[in-house]
């Protein structure tokens, strides 16, 4: 077994712990639960949820504890996970209200994984309002549910829809909701009264790649990375003095950073280029971040010291 460092270059658990345990393909579904705009006490309870560990009645009647279950939604059927939270009258109600807003079809099911998947149906890979919006529902309906029992409040349609638009509002006010989270809904927005802060107008500018001089070549490289740290890869074109490609290269990299994605890239095309026999290069890239590493009289971090050194010893 061989124990890796951690990113900082010392030994840690965490750093034990992942090569110990059990790796496993992440679900999307869990990935939906950890958004920033979910406080942690909601995100964990729905993971709960989804593993069918909260007390309602038919979980504390397997667990041995006698009851006489009635919902206290309609006072009549026992209290299960899916009639809480889908298929009584209340629920349904709330449910219906947000998706009718948002013009989504919800499918009829015991099935939650497939109603989080139907939220998420038609928008980008970027946070949406509506990734978290079924989060929201669930939690509130809960928090109803254990005011209705234990304090004797109403169970209302309302009193849920109501405190979920309250969310929403919170947090708008704390500027944690931007206008690209309701993307292709800012109509919603505007009937739900959601402050949003104003789009900031980004004028045009120029943008135009400048041929290298007679007898001079130019590299130009990328680092394209999925998440930080993520699968990455990195490529790169060498034109000459004309505009015409000479030379291109591409290489997958595995799972590292997108620091590492950009100074390889530049790594793999001085490379390229010394072997050649193209010595008079210019080298140009939008990683400012690499460039003050090279350029940067101290040797950087541990972990790039010899990658920054090769480049170096290119150059």
């Amino acid at each position: 077994m061989h124990w890796k460092l951690s990113p900082h270059g010392s030994l840690s658990t965490k750093s034990a712990w992942e090569i110990t345990r059990d790796h496993k393909p992440p679900l999307a579904i869990f990935k939906n639960l950890w958004s920033p705009l979910v406080r942690p006490t909601i995100s964990i309870f729905i993971w709960k949820v989804l593993y069918s560990w909260i007390p309602v009645d038919s979980r504390l009647e397997q667990k041995g504890i006698l009851l006489a279950s009635r919902c206290v939604c309609c006072l009549r059927d026992e209290e299960t996970i899916p009639h809480l939270f889908l298929h009584n009258k209340v629920s349904l109600e709330v449910w219906s209200f947000f998706a009718s807003k948002f013009q989504l079809n919800i499918p009829v099911t015991d099935n939650f994984s497939m109603i989080l998947q139907a939220w998420k149906n038609n928008i980008s890979n970027q946070p949406h309002i509506r990734e978290i919006l079924p989060l929201l529902i669930m939690w509130n309906i809960w928090i109803c549910r254990n005011a209705a029992i234990f304090e004797g409040a109403p169970f209302k349609a309302n009193r849920i829809i109501s405190r979920i638009l309250n969310y929403l509002h919170l947090l708008g006010k704390a500027n944690l909701i931007r206008a690209s989270h309701w993307k292709g809904d800012r109509l919603v927005a505007s009937l739900f009264k959601i402050p949003l802060p104003h789009t900031r107008y980004h004028p045009e500018s120029l943008v135009k790649w400048i041929k290298p001089d007679r007898g001079w070549f130019k590299l130009n490289t990328d680092g394209a990375s999925k998440g930080n740290p993520c699968v990455v890869g990195a490529g790169g074109i060498i034109r000459n003095h004309l505009g015409q490609t000479v030379l291109a290269f591409q290489e997958h990299l595995g799972l590292t950073s997108n620091t590492v994605a950009e100074l390889k890239a530049i790594y793999r095309g001085v490379k390229l280029c010394i072997d050649s026999n193209i010595r008079k290069i210019w080298v140009e890239t939008d990683a400012n971040v690499a460039l003050k590493l090279i350029s940067s009289p101290s040797q950087g971090p541990w972990h790039l010291q010899n990658l920054l050194q090769q480049i170096r010893n290119l150059l």
